[in-house]
């Protein structure tokens, strides 16, 4: 196999190859067999019913940071916020806006795919250049049907946008070490800082920057370090400005990130071999679809194992054979064999490519091995292109050597050695396409299974909520329902299915003009003055789904199917609705302030008793449309009354009004709360007071945080930030005492 596909002096002949028609059909003779197929499979497993994407809190929040800037004519600062409490920089942000105002999550979907679609067709190229063209098959092919790189590409996250920016960059990378080219520091590092930016798992790649400067740094002009500190102020100075502006607002959660200690495990490797093998047969439950596929795949994975241990062999041992060689031909000293072998391994363009290769599965791998936070299957997206480039060239080497073999023993027969070559690549594709064949099915059962619903629960990551297209017909069911009885509506919804719900509902113009969003730990019905019914979207598991059987006036039109999960449920809500055997509780004052108006206690055996009180009086909240929280947890502030967060708290008293224990609190987070509605909270009593412990009276209260968008300005600019915060929390009303409950 020779080290590069191009001969040395092609090195620079890609723009002529183009202006030249033979060399174009000669190319696609070449190559388009073995790309096309890749393309197409790995096209079909990712477009292919993209209606199910899961669409979630994090892609809703890509989207809507998007769609809040577009409202504020503001620029966008900053990404959504991370699990360590920081915002990501602004990449994803940047690359996702297009699809917030054109297309929408569909549009931002097909756009993942997409962009992964490219990574193969990068791969091939790369490997092509600087491999062979059969090692670009295996390596391209293999990684378009593998499942971890088809999960990962259809749906909307950041991370899954990794693929083709770090192909590229190992590219640029390889451009200045193999071929010794120049300009490529700049184009190094704003692709590595975008990968970076895209996931933080890709700053180890920086090590690979300071092996091609090690290599080439005598090769470097004064216009290639200015492009260096042009790409560097591009990609960090969105950052630097938003912490200046915002006094380090992402300081705290990076300190408290670093304060882990550190833990070394082999999740990482678990992990890496559940992306390049098959899902198990019961990864979608003992009765799903999946079941007899997955167990028809089973033996991809022992498959998979060997070809992976077998290419990190092949790596380990290129890099250390001009060192053999050297220890051959010098037997006596070992400093100069050493010497002899580095100088080798140093002038070969093979040993070179096989270097940076190694390091970018092994710098992003090490960190992932000693680590202070729980490692993630996605953080292994980062090196998943470099393992399939390492499978690709392993097998092309198995591919000669097989060839080299059949040559000698057909030599040794006095036989035509001709055909040796024609059976070493036979037996490579057999392989190739037999592994590729086995993780397609796999991978189209799946993909099957899902589309049928045919399945147990949830499944990370292919499908960890409910679909898109479940979410969309359960809004147009509740729409639809709304104007046909001309009721007002609500969608009640568990705090996960929260934001991407009212994401859905905010930006679909054949919504109701107002919607309100009921928090996960509470349920809202229309209040005794309401002239119109409410009709409410309720998602299973949540605190509105326990309670609304409870009520009356409460009535059950519809349930809305759900791919594998339970449905959606439609409720109509009557004016005046309260709960069953609730008893009233007299008004404290007669202002139209957040107060009690009836609380009922339910006995349950083996699960103690419960505490609901019915609250009146929607706060007024003032919206200030410089930070007014738009398009976020579905709140438009042009149609939506103000997202805030709700705490309602009850403290047991004794006769003399000493508190009895710690005060029971309800939180209902992100709830719109209009003044057409009574919200019910709920919450479980003690054991001691539940059987009848001497409470005299009940200190009630409410409080409230609204949201606030943080969105700073830089002189006529408006700037963009997914940054949100609640408060300063403050009593609605006054404290009232309570001695019926």
């Amino acid at each position: 196999m020779s080290a590069t596909g191009l001969a040395p002096h092609d090195a620079r002949a890609g723009v002529a190859i183009w202006r030249d028609r033979e060399r174009q059909r000669a190319l696609l003779r070449r190559h388009g067999a073995l790309l096309g197929l890749a393309l197409l499979v790995g096209a079909l497993l990712r477009l292919v019913w993209l209606g199910d994407t899961s669409f979630l809190g994090d892609q809703a929040q890509l989207l809507a940071v998007a769609q809040s800037a577009a409202l504020h004519h503001a620029i966008i600062l900053t990404g959504i916020p991370s699990s360590l409490g920081s915002l990501n920089p602004p990449a994803s942000t940047w690359l996702y806006a297009p699809f917030a105002l054109l297309g929408g999550p569909l549009g931002a979907t097909i756009f993942t795919a997409l962009a992964n679609i490219l990574a193969i067709a990068l791969l091939y190229a790369l490997a092509t250049r600087y491999l062979s063209r059969w090692a670009a098959f295996a390596a391209a092919l293999l990684y378009a049907t593998a499942s971890g790189p088809v999960h990962y590409a259809r749906f909307i996250w950041q991370q899954n946008l990794l693929a083709p920016v770090v192909i590229l960059f190992f590219w640029v990378i390889l451009s200045a070490v193999v071929e010794r080219r120049r300009g490529w520091l700049g184009w190094s590092l704003l692709l590595c800082g975008v990968a970076i930016e895209l996931h933080p798992t890709a700053a180890p790649l920086l090590g690979l920057i300071a092996v091609a400067l090690a290599f080439t740094w005598r090769e470097l002009r004064r216009r290639d370090l200015l492009w260096a500190a042009a790409a560097i102020v591009a990609l960090v100075g969105p950052t630097l400005l938003w912490e200046a502006l915002s006094h380090g607002y992402d300081l705290t959660g990076a300190s408290r990130f670093s304060q882990g200690r550190a833990v070394f495990d082999t999740w990482a490797l678990t992990y890496l071999l559940q992306l390049i093998q098959p899902a198990p047969a019961g990864a979608y439950g003992p009765a799903s679809a999946y079941l007899s596929a997955g167990r028809g795949v089973a033996w991809l994975g022992v498959v998979m194992e060997v070809v992976l241990i077998a290419s990190q062999l092949w790596l380990v041992a290129t890099l250390a054979a001009p060192w053999a060689r050297a220890r051959t031909d010098v037997r006596t000293n070992v400093r100069t064999a050493f010497r002899v072998g580095l100088r080798a391994a140093l002038g070969e363009a093979r040993w070179r490519l096989a270097l940076c290769l190694a390091l970018w599965e092994a710098l992003p791998l090490a960190l992932m091995l000693r680590h202070s936070r729980p490692v993630e299957p996605h953080y292994l997206l980062v090196i998943l292109p470099a393992i399939y480039l390492c499978l690709g060239a392993a097998l092309a080497w198995a591919t000669d050597w097989l060839q080299s073999r059949l040559r000698d023993w057909l030599a040794a027969r006095a036989q035509p050695a001709a055909h040796a070559r024609m059976v070493a690549l036979a037996a490579l594709v057999a392989l190739i396409m037999l592994i590729s064949a086995g993780q397609t099915v796999g991978v189209a059962a799946e993909l099957a299974t899902i589309h049928a619903g045919q399945f147990e629960g949830l499944t990370l990551p292919l499908h960890y909520g409910a679909p898109l297209a479940s979410e969309r017909a359960a809004l147009a069911a509740t729409q639809a329902l709304a104007r046909q009885l001309h009721a007002t509506v609500a969608i009640a919804a568990t705090r996960v299915e929260q934001e991407p719900l009212g994401y859905l509902n905010a930006t679909n113009p054949a919504s109701a003009a107002a919607t309100d969003y009921i928090s996960d730990g509470c349920l809202a019905i229309p209040a005794a003055s309401a002239k119109q019914p409410l009709v409410t979207l309720v998602v299973p598991g949540s605190t509105a789904a326990q309670l609304l059987p409870q009520v009356q006036g409460a009535r059950l039109v519809k349930s809305i199917a759900v791919q594998g999960r339970p449905p959606y449920q439609l409720y109509v809500i009557a004016p005046g609705a309260s709960l069953t055997g609730e008893t009233p509780i007299a008004p404290a004052t007669a202002s139209a302030q957040t107060q009690p108006a009836a609380y009922t206690i339910t006995h349950t055996s083996g699960s103690g008793s419960a505490l609901a009180i019915r609250w009146v009086g929607a706060p007024t909240l003032a919206s200030d449309p410089a930070t007014a929280v738009s398009y976020w947890y579905g709140a438009d502030p042009r149609t939506t009354t103000p997202i805030a967060n709700y705490t309602f708290s009850a403290q047991p008293l004794d006769a003399t009004s000493q508190p009895l224990s710690q005060p029971l609190t309800t939180d209902c987070a992100r709830l719109a709360w209009s003044p057409g509605l009574s919200v019910i909270t709920t919450t479980r009593l003690p054991a001691n007071q539940a059987s009848g412990a001497p409470v005299a009276s009940w200190r009630v209260t409410a409080y409230v945080a609204p949201a606030v968008a943080l969105r700073p300005t830089l002189g006529p600019l408006a700037l963009e930030t997914g940054a949100i915060t609640f408060g300063p929390a403050r009593a609605l009303g006054s404290v009232v005492t309570l001695a019926s409950i």
